[in-house]
Protein backbone atom coordinates (compact mmCIF):
# COMPACT_ATOMS: atom_id res chain seq x y z
CA UNK A 1 0.00 0.00 0.00
CA UNK A 2 3.04 2.54 0.87
CA UNK A 3 4.76 1.82 -2.39
CA UNK A 4 1.25 2.88 -4.11
CA UNK A 5 0.99 6.09 -1.95
CA UNK A 6 4.06 7.00 -3.22
CA UNK A 7 3.75 6.10 -6.80
CA UNK A 8 0.73 8.04 -6.87
CA UNK A 9 2.69 10.72 -5.20
CA UNK A 10 5.80 10.85 -7.59
CA UNK A 11 3.31 10.30 -11.01
CA UNK A 12 0.74 13.42 -9.43
CA UNK A 13 4.01 15.65 -9.25
CA UNK A 14 5.71 14.64 -12.40
CA UNK A 15 2.22 15.70 -14.00
CA UNK A 16 2.30 18.93 -11.57
CA UNK A 17 5.18 20.00 -13.07
CA UNK A 18 4.87 18.75 -16.02
CA UNK A 19 1.71 21.04 -16.76
CA UNK A 20 3.51 24.53 -15.53
CA UNK A 21 6.57 24.26 -17.68
CA UNK A 22 3.41 23.75 -20.30
CA UNK A 23 2.19 27.16 -19.11
CA UNK A 24 5.13 28.57 -18.61
CA UNK A 25 6.31 27.72 -22.07
CA UNK A 26 3.18 29.48 -23.90
CA UNK A 27 3.59 32.59 -21.88
CA UNK A 28 7.29 33.02 -22.74
CA UNK A 29 6.04 32.60 -26.22
CA UNK A 30 3.02 35.12 -25.88
CA UNK A 31 5.66 37.56 -24.24
CA UNK A 32 8.16 37.00 -27.47
CA UNK A 33 5.60 37.40 -30.09
CA UNK A 34 4.40 40.87 -28.05
CA UNK A 35 7.44 42.16 -28.31
CA UNK A 36 8.23 41.29 -31.58
CA UNK A 37 5.10 43.26 -32.65
CA UNK A 38 5.85 46.07 -30.77
CA UNK A 39 9.58 46.32 -32.11
CA UNK A 40 7.85 45.44 -35.40
CA UNK A 41 5.49 48.88 -34.39
CA UNK A 42 8.40 50.73 -33.43
CA UNK A 43 7.14 50.83 -30.22
CA UNK A 44 9.83 51.58 -27.53
CA UNK A 45 7.58 52.27 -24.67
CA UNK A 46 5.38 49.09 -25.28
CA UNK A 47 8.69 46.96 -26.19
CA UNK A 48 9.92 48.33 -22.75
CA UNK A 49 7.89 46.60 -20.17
CA UNK A 50 8.54 43.12 -21.62
CA UNK A 51 12.31 43.51 -20.15
CA UNK A 52 13.90 43.15 -16.87
CA UNK A 53 15.17 46.55 -15.12
CA UNK A 54 18.51 45.54 -15.01
CA UNK A 55 18.16 43.62 -18.79
CA UNK A 56 21.82 43.15 -20.66
CA UNK A 57 23.08 42.25 -23.81
CA UNK A 58 25.93 40.46 -25.88
CA UNK A 59 25.00 42.03 -29.22
CA UNK A 60 26.06 40.30 -32.83
CA UNK A 61 28.93 43.35 -33.51
CA UNK A 62 30.99 41.88 -30.96
CA UNK A 63 30.83 44.32 -28.37
CA UNK A 64 31.21 44.42 -24.54
CA UNK A 65 28.49 42.97 -22.58
CA UNK A 66 26.07 46.27 -22.89
CA UNK A 67 23.21 47.55 -20.01
CA UNK A 68 20.18 48.92 -22.11
CA UNK A 69 19.90 52.62 -21.69
CA UNK A 70 16.46 53.13 -22.69
CA UNK A 71 17.00 57.04 -23.62
CA UNK A 72 19.90 56.22 -26.10
CA UNK A 73 17.11 53.14 -27.70
CA UNK A 74 14.08 55.91 -27.55
CA UNK A 75 16.19 58.16 -29.62
CA UNK A 76 17.49 55.65 -32.12
CA UNK A 77 14.23 54.57 -33.08
CA UNK A 78 12.65 58.33 -33.54
CA UNK A 79 14.85 58.00 -37.06
CA UNK A 80 15.55 54.45 -37.35
CA UNK A 81 13.75 50.75 -36.52
CA UNK A 82 13.90 47.31 -36.28
CA UNK A 83 11.47 44.69 -38.45
CA UNK A 84 11.97 41.44 -36.73
CA UNK A 85 10.67 37.67 -38.43
CA UNK A 86 9.17 34.96 -35.95
CA UNK A 87 12.07 33.03 -34.34
CA UNK A 88 12.98 29.86 -35.88
CA UNK A 89 14.05 26.34 -34.14
CA UNK A 90 12.92 27.91 -30.92
CA UNK A 91 13.58 25.74 -27.94
CA UNK A 92 12.85 26.81 -24.36
CA UNK A 93 13.96 25.04 -21.14
CA UNK A 94 12.40 25.99 -17.88
CA UNK A 95 14.06 26.00 -14.65
CA UNK A 96 11.41 27.35 -12.04
CA UNK A 97 11.46 31.09 -12.48
CA UNK A 98 13.99 31.32 -14.96
CA UNK A 99 13.93 30.06 -18.91
CA UNK A 100 16.45 29.61 -21.28
CA UNK A 101 15.47 30.34 -25.37
CA UNK A 102 17.14 29.59 -27.78
CA UNK A 103 16.62 30.70 -31.57
CA UNK A 104 17.30 31.91 -34.64
CA UNK A 105 16.13 35.19 -35.83
CA UNK A 106 15.89 37.11 -38.64
CA UNK A 107 16.30 40.91 -38.13
CA UNK A 108 15.99 44.11 -40.55
CA UNK A 109 17.74 47.38 -39.30
CA UNK A 110 16.32 50.53 -41.07
CA UNK A 111 19.20 52.85 -40.12
CA UNK A 112 18.88 56.41 -39.93
CA UNK A 113 20.61 57.41 -42.93
CA UNK A 114 18.06 55.30 -44.85
CA UNK A 115 19.91 52.08 -45.62
CA UNK A 116 18.79 48.27 -44.27
CA UNK A 117 20.59 45.48 -43.31
CA UNK A 118 19.48 42.04 -42.99
CA UNK A 119 21.23 39.66 -40.29
CA UNK A 120 20.26 36.29 -39.31
CA UNK A 121 21.31 35.97 -35.31
CA UNK A 122 22.03 32.94 -33.47
CA UNK A 123 20.32 34.10 -30.24
CA UNK A 124 19.87 32.97 -26.67
CA UNK A 125 17.81 34.55 -24.29
CA UNK A 126 17.24 33.81 -20.08
CA UNK A 127 13.99 35.54 -18.88
CA UNK A 128 13.03 35.58 -15.52
CA UNK A 129 9.73 35.29 -13.98
CA UNK A 130 8.82 38.05 -11.41
CA UNK A 131 5.53 38.43 -9.66
CA UNK A 132 3.90 36.34 -12.59
CA UNK A 133 5.13 37.45 -15.16
CA UNK A 134 8.03 36.36 -17.51
CA UNK A 135 10.43 39.56 -18.50
CA UNK A 136 13.79 39.17 -20.69
CA UNK A 137 16.72 39.65 -18.85
CA UNK A 138 19.61 38.88 -20.60
CA UNK A 139 20.15 38.37 -24.55
CA UNK A 140 23.42 36.83 -26.74
CA UNK A 141 23.90 37.12 -30.49
CA UNK A 142 26.05 36.18 -33.06
CA UNK A 143 25.42 36.40 -36.40
CA UNK A 144 24.48 32.80 -38.62
CA UNK A 145 26.73 32.36 -41.71
CA UNK A 146 25.02 31.20 -44.19
CA UNK A 147 22.05 33.45 -43.15
CA UNK A 148 19.43 30.72 -43.62
CA UNK A 149 18.83 28.22 -40.72
CA UNK A 150 16.63 25.24 -42.51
Amino acid sequence: MRTLHYLVSTLSLIFFVGSAQAGDKEDIIAVQEALIDAWNANDVDAAQQYYAPDFDAFNPGGNLLTPWNWDRVKAWHETGSITVDQPRHRKIKVYGNTAILTYYLGITINWPDGTSETQTRRSTTVMTKKSGKWKFQHYHASLLTPTNPE
